[in-house]
């Protein structure tokens, strides 16, 4: 199921970009450039806080990413007992060893939620360069046969 697309970019280092004003649901990261330690656990943070159902992370060191998302979810809660179902939680997800058009495809099609009504999807493009035609075109077109191609 598809909905409204939104296009932010970072450059992986500085000021974070601001996401007050994006209620995304779910998330991809897309990470172009690598990002320091330090960097990475506050891009962690301001997802965490954000609180979309699902974040997917793909590009170098996005399992370390999501990670540190996973981490600061908890700690934002308080490290709760997650074996009660009712606990709120982001769904994580990387995709390392997939195609973006693979990973863009899972987050498209596999991150919808009977109780969320609402549908926006955030493409947070780590990267010096913008790209923001190219990674929204991608995200339109990408079909079943991109995911099929990565499995």
């Amino acid at each position: 199921m598809s909905g409204p697309v939104r296009y932010v970019r970072w450059p992986g280092i500085g000021p974070l970009p601001a996401l007050e004003d994006v209620r995304a649901y779910k998330v991809l990261v897309v990470i172009e450039t690598p990002i320091a330690p330090a960097e990475r656990a506050r891009l962690a943070d301001l997802l965490a806080e954000a609180g979309p159902a699902s974040v997917s992370t793909w590009g170098p060191d996005c399992e370390d990413l999501h990670d540190d998302i996973d981490h600061a979810d908890m700690a934002r809660h308080g490290f709760p007992d997650y074996s009660d179902p009712r606990t709120p939680i982001i769904m994580t997800t990387w995709h390392s060893k997939e195609s973006l058009k693979s990973a863009m495809w899972f987050v498209k099609n596999s991150t919808d939620y009977n109780d969320r009504d609402d549908n926006e999807a955030l493409l947070l493009h780590v990267s010096r360069h913008d790209a923001q035609v190219e990674l929204m075109a991608d995200y339109h077109a990408v079909n079943e046969d991109d995911y099929k191609e990565s499995q």
